[in-house]
């Protein structure tokens, strides 16, 4: 009944995960959040958004989480399709104001518990992408092996057959 979706990498980000620039700024009666988020997946379909900000100056300002609404003022969703045919977002953050209570974790810096789901999301994803990639290799092979050519099996083919074990 709810859809979450992680917005933690950033386009200045590249590939490493723990460099974070948006920015989350105290005000009287809770936080104002500025900075991008890139590729959050399935944000198109998300409800609300965990965001993660520094709370501070400077790249080692301890990170918080912050739990946004999807309609959150101050904040733009851009969907786009990704190669799975799954749809990703990037979001911009303009002075959309947080409640304390949408703060999650407190004041412990939240960089750790964001960077072990992100690595635990990493490894899913991979994980995702090998069986995929064994699926269509199976379903590749499955009639070269069945299927008659000539008289012989498509697979006894020396071409294929290089072809296949280049796949695999």
């Amino acid at each position: 009944r709810l859809i979450l979706a992680l917005a933690h990498h950033e386009p200045e980000g590249r590939h490493d995960y723990g460099r974070v620039a948006a920015r989350a700024v105290r005000t009287g009666d809770g936080w104002r959040l500025e900075g991008r988020k890139s590729v959050v997946l399935d944000g198109p379909l998300a409800d609300r958004f965990l965001v993660s900000a520094r709370m501070g100056d400077g790249a080692d300002a301890p990170q918080g989480l912050f739990l946004l609404a999807r309609n959150a003022p101050g904040m733009a969703v851009s969907g786009f399709p990704i190669v799975d045919g799954r749809r990703a977002a990037n979001l911009v953050l303009d002075g959309v104001r947080v409640e304390d209570g949408d703060r999650l974790g407190g004041e412990a810096d939240q960089a750790p518990a964001v960077m072990a789901a992100v690595g635990r999301a990493v490894v899913a994803l991979a994980a995702d992408a090998i069986g995929a990639m064994q699926v269509l290799l199976d379903k590749t092979i499955e009639p070269t092996k069945t299927r008659v050519q000539f008289g012989q099996p498509l697979a006894a083919n020396q071409g294929l057959r290089h072809r296949m074990v280049g796949m695999a």
